[in-house]
């Protein structure tokens, strides 16, 4: 069996995925309601942590090294949550809804492992050989993303059966471009949702580079979430530098070389996308 199959929490507990899907649905109808997350994951962040009494701050930035998804730790009560934006739009998006889930365990579950920091890596995200905690924050993610019951709402809706390999591909495909999931992800899902056995989850997963190719080739259904936006907002880094000046938590000296150090920073990314 393909190891990502063999080692998602769908198949590797059962009863443990039942529990986080339970988490997920009283997630979802407090804070989500009936619509649909894709990029609106990063605001909910935001208003899950600050209805809950943290401050929050989201940062979206490229990091060369594509293995590192995303990164999240806590400073003086503030949760600060780390995008690498080098990544595919649909890879930032399952990121941060797998973050979610770590901050969910610190907020509601009074789970401390937050406190130091988490990281999630392109091998954390493939549910291969990590920490159950990682499992299910990936079952999380691809849950309050793509909820099984739209899910199988917009399967009948594609009116796709899954009765050849081509039309397999398009169901997929169509459902990417509705949860912004990943591929592997939404393969994941459709196992879940029992619309396709383990040996066609298999194929699927083993076609993975090709459909993604094909996907951006015609620049059609699911191409707006496989495009890296190599997109920041380090602006925001300046202002909460400048506060912590002005509140007197750093020294004057102490934020103009930290200013300093982020335009150098930010000159050089822009000469880096000038030069693509």
């Amino acid at each position: 069996m393909n190891k990502l199959l063999e080692n998602c929490l769908f198949e590797k507990d059962s009863q443990r995925y039942e529990k986080i899907k339970e988490i997920a649905i009283s997630f979802t109808k407090e804070y989500i309601g009936n619509n649909i997350l894709c990029d609106h994951i990063f605001s909910t962040v935001e208003t899950y942590c600050r209805r809950n009494g943290f401050d929050v701050q989201i940062f979206r930035l490229p990091i060369e090294d594509e293995k590192i998804w995303a990164f999240t730790s806590i400073k003086k009560g503030c949760i600060f949550v780390t995008i690498n934006t080098s990544l595919e739009l649909n890879k930032q998006i399952f990121a941060a809804a797998h973050e979610l889930y770590h901050i969910y365990c610190y907020i509601d579950g009074d789970d401390d492992d937050l406190v130091n920091g988490s990281i999630l890596t392109d091998e954390d995200a493939s549910d291969i050989d990590v920490a159950m905690e990682e499992r299910e924050a990936n079952a999380f993610a691809a849950l309050i993303l793509a909820p099984l019951k739209q899910v199988v709402q917009q399967k009948k809706i594609a009116d796709v059966d899954s009765d050849s390999v081509a039309k397999l591909i398009i169901l997929t495909i169509y459902l990417m471009d509705c949860f912004a999931l990943p591929y592997k992800a939404m393969v994941i899902k459709l196992l879940e949702c029992n619309a396709i056995q383990k040996a066609e989850a298999e194929y699927l997963l083993s076609e993975e580079k090709n459909v993604e190719a094909f996907i951006l080739s015609r620049e059609g259904l699911g191409s707006r979430w496989l495009k890296k936006t190599n997109d920041n907002n380090l602006n925001a880094i300046k202002e909460m530098i400048k506060k912590n000046q002005k509140e007197q938590y750093i020294s004057e000296e102490k934020a103009k070389a930290d200013l300093k150090l982020l335009n150098e920073f930010m000159s050089s990314m822009t000469k880096k996308k000038n030069q693509e």
